[in-house]
């Protein structure tokens, strides 16, 4: 589809990503969001610049090359994205901070090119008794090909629970 961007490259990142919303884990890890370059946008929470206490990841952000935009989640977009992971079963397992992370990637989402083919259901729903092991589940967000969500490994969503 010439409409969704090249979703490949050797890091895993997009070539042509215009914008990517960034947790604290990807600055504790040091991911190399640089490549994408310095005409993508990169958005972040104020409260992941104040998880931040590590001092290498604190050197990472604050030495970042490209500007980083702080932006605040909507209610509509928090609500969405909580509802979501309520019927995912996931609610619990999440901070605030992580619900406002992924409410920051589905309203720049929204605002860039609509919510037409994200999903407003989950696929299906997991059970509310949970295996133990699935609780630390490495996996990925509720991104869209177009506003990738990069973080740390410990996310509950994959990204075909929206798409």
């Amino acid at each position: 589809n010439m409409d969704q961007p090249e979703y490949k490259t050797e890091l895993g990142y997009a070539q042509d990503v215009s914008h990517i919303v960034i947790d604290s884990g990807a600055f504790v890890l040091g991911a190399k969001l640089d490549v994408l370059g310095s005409e993508t946008k990169y958005y972040t929470l104020e409260e992941v610049k104040r998880e931040i206490r590590d001092p290498k990841a604190k050197h990472f952000l604050e030495t970042f090359p490209y500007k980083i935009i702080y932006k605040s989640v909507s209610e509509e977009a928090l609500a969405f994205v909580s509802n979501f992971a309520r019927r995912t079963g996931d609610f619990h397992s999440l901070s605030l901070t992580d619900l406002k992370i992924l409410a920051l990637a589905y309203m720049i989402e929204k605002e860039q090119n609509g919510i037409n083919f994200l999903k407003s259901e989950p696929v299906s729903v997991l059970s509310k008794q949970r295996p133990a092991q699935t609780t630390n589940k490495r996996s990925t967000t509720p991104a869209s090909p177009s506003v990738p969500f990069v973080s740390g490994p410990l996310l509950p969503f994959q990204v075909d629970d929206f798409l």
